[in-house]
């Protein structure tokens, strides 16, 4: 687990190297690549939604419900996954 300190930082650097990997209308949901431990919560959670492809990571929010998207991101490790409003 991670401790406050090592959150806040990793919230600081997400400012500059979040990705917005969207291919939806719907909830926006950005990645960051440095904070990111490679999990896989969310790829299992949700593979609809979360994917691999071609060596890349994908995000297709419109594939899944607002509610699942939430629950998935909810459980990232790292916080490398966030839900902008």
């Amino acid at each position: 687990m991670y401790n406050a300190p090592e959150r806040a930082a990793g919230a600081a650097r997400a400012k500059t190297n979040q990705h917005d990997l969207n291919r939806g209308d719907t909830m926006q949901v950005t990645w960051d690549e440095n904070v990111c431990i490679h999990a896989g919560k969310c790829v299992s959670g949700a593979p609809e939604v979360f994917k691999v492809e071609d060596g890349q990571f994908k995000i297709d929010t419109s594939a899944g419900t607002d509610e699942k998207i939430r629950e998935v991101v909810g459980q990232c490790p790292s916080g490398a996954l966030q839900i902008q409003e």
